[in-house]
């Protein structure tokens, strides 16, 4: 009996917290008339959408000049960078609240003039309007934070005139360490490695860069191989005791140019409207074209011929998988 109290009990606390949210979204469509309040998601599962779709949406609103108010959720419990969730909730109403308000306004018919999404979703995370060129830096770091960042570099030993370069090469660590279980399950992640590139064919490049006085901080969450260039200006940051998620972020923010390979943490500097270099970068089908990029995809091979393809030929066969190079027999 004591059982089924509890039950009965538990079922109309669940109900009335039902009809509270209910009549709340109700109350948010007859307030249409005087002002228009939305509620969505902000995908949290990866670190590229997770960083570049608010910024988006902040200069869409500036540009369009867009009076809503608009409350959001983190799409996944965990999201991938502590820093940018607190940065976030600073410039966005973010509560997990909201996950059940939006849930509630798509039973109703009308839902979609009361939902929002950061970035439409033919846009697939990409600035095609080229809103970040016409609007400043919205997302920003408070005096503390910068202070914090400059100390860290003052430590290591950079002086106020040293500029630092941010080198983030992909490889299949990340995927494989952070992104398994929970709602991934143990997921095969192998389809990305066309993406991956070897962080020893780098070294001459960084080692260049440091000759010429800039320092070079070798990026990264999680990898597989330490970077062993060979200079004191040159650092392996994803490999030292001082990575973390707010140097993640402070570093590529404020970088004086990034290299990329094209991965997730890229996106960073690409909204702080740092310079970018991508190279071995795939798909072709999503080269990166914004303001002050110079982009260079990977060498694709035929593997019976060991001639390279062309242009064309590259464009015909951009694709998405690692199967699908190695069914097309490309290298």
């Amino acid at each position: 009996m004591k059982r089924l109290i509890t039950k009965a009990l538990k079922l109309f606390l669940k109900l009335l917290h039902f009809g509270f949210i209910v009549s709340l979204v109700i109350l948010v469509r007859l307030l249409k008339p005087i002002v228009l309040i939305r509620f969505g998601p902000i995908r949290s599962d990866v670190i590229g959408h997770y960083v570049f779709d608010p910024e988006y949406y902040l200069c869409e609103r500036e540009i369009e000049n867009r009076k809503t108010i608009d409350f959001f959720y983190f799409e996944f419990s965990i999201p991938p960078n502590e820093q940018w969730t607190l940065m976030l909730r600073r410039h966005l109403r973010i509560g997990s609240m909201f996950r059940r308000f939006d849930e509630v306004n798509r039973i109703i018919p009308g839902w979609r003039k009361h939902f929002v999404r950061l970035i439409p979703k033919e846009l697939k995370s990409r600035d095609l309007n080229g809103l970040l060129s016409r609007t400043e830096l919205h997302i920003r770091f408070t005096s503390n934070e910068n202070i914090r960042g400059k100390d860290f570099l003052n430590k290591l030993g950079l002086k106020p005139e040293d500029q630092f370069v941010c080198l983030i090469v992909r490889d299949s660590a990340y995927k494989e360490k952070w992104q398994q279980g929970g709602h991934y399950g143990n997921r095969d992640w192998s389809y990305h490695n066309y993406r991956d590139s070897d962080i020893d064919t780098y070294k001459e490049a960084a080692e260049a860069l440091a000759e010429k006085g800039y320092w070079v901080f070798r990026m990264g969450k999680k990898v597989h191989k330490e970077f062993e260039a060979d200079h004191t200006r040159i650092v392996d940051y994803a490999n030292s005791r001082y990575r973390s998620d707010f140097l993640d972020i402070w570093l590529m923010a404020n970088c004086f140019f990034c290299i990329s390979t094209g991965t997730g943490l890229d996106e960073v500097s690409r909204v702080f409207r740092r310079p970018a270099v991508y190279v071995n970068d795939l798909p072709l089908q999503q080269l990166v074209t914004y303001d002050h990029v110079i982009s260079s995809p990977k060498h694709l091979f035929w593997e019976n011929t060991n001639t390279r393809l062309t242009l064309i030929e590259h464009i015909d066969n951009s694709y998405l998988r690692t199967i699908d190079y190695e069914s097309a027999k490309i290298k």
